[in-house]
């Protein structure tokens, strides 16, 4: 079980000290409507595999630093083991796009159409990854729902001109994850 102690995370009771883990910071979130959600991607590695990073730094005026990208099993792991979190389902995603994907899109790092993120949201166009290379950052948005289509997992993805949310399903590509509160 991952569990936060102010910024430190530990793994049942053992320090995650190695540098490899980027807990999310208990200040780092924002209320829209009846959800509370963080305001950033996921930046843990548990070490168990599913998991790949790569360093972007600044695209479109926006740092992107390091991203961490998931694969299904990876994403529903990890989102499993954070006390007081989880991985939002495709409903929860909805409820959130109700207010507008302009609005909670960032306001920077589009390669055109950026959001007025007006909630603090800052959904960024991350793309999406494989083993060997990250894709499309600028242009789409890629994070993992825990809803389960027959053996798949749905995904929102938002493209740079989407005004509404658009949801796909797969099981093998790596996105990013953001969490929603118990």
């Amino acid at each position: 079980m991952l569990t936060y102690n102010h910024s430190v995370l530990t793994n049942n009771g053992s320090w995650l000290t190695d540098g490899s883990v980027a807990p999310p910071v208990p200040s780092d979130e924002v209320t829209i409507g009846t959800q509370t959600w963080k305001k950033s991607n996921l930046k843990v590695d548990d070490g168990q595999g599913g998991i790949v990073s790569y360093h972007i730094g600044i695209v479109n005026g926006f740092d992107y630093g390091t991203r961490y990208y998931y694969n299904r099993d990876a994403a529903e792991r990890i989102a499993g083991n954070i006390q007081g979190w989880h991985l939002p389902s495709k409903a929860e995603w909805e409820t959130l796009c109700s207010y507008g994907l302009s609005n909670i899109k960032s306001s920077t790092g589009w390669n055109s159409n950026n959001g007025t993120d007006i909630y603090g949201f800052t959904l960024t166009p991350d793309g999406l990854a494989n083993t060997t290379e990250v894709q499309k950052v600028g242009e789409y948005g890629y994070y993992w729902t825990s809803t389960h289509k027959d053996t798949y997992n749905y995904f929102l993805y938002c493209y740079m001109e989407d005004t509404s949310a658009v949801f796909g399903y797969s099981n093998s590509t790596y996105y990013a994850v953001r969490l929603i509160k118990d």
